[in-house]
């Protein structure tokens, strides 16, 4: 069986459930990133926003780009 190399190769169905999990991986991110970032009494290295951040926003161009691929195929 040959294992799909991007997104264009997964079969619909497929592509809609990386789509949900992808929307779950970005939320559980997000949820996780207030609950450290509302901590008090911890210590946190200065760029812990920043990693959130970058982690949030590459979740989210996937999930851009699974739509964008969803709608393609109508």
């Amino acid at each position: 069986m040959k294992v799909p190399k991007s997104i264009e190769e997964l079969p619909t169905k497929e592509l809609k459930e990386l789509l949900e999990e992808k929307k779950n991986m970005y939320k559980d991110t997000e949820d996780e990133m207030k609950f450290v970032l509302g901590q008090t009494g911890i210590h946190l290295p200065g760029n812990t926003k920043e990693k959130y951040n970058r982690e949030l926003k590459s979740i989210q161009e996937e999930i851009d780009e699974i739509k964008e691929e969803l709608e393609r195929r109508g």
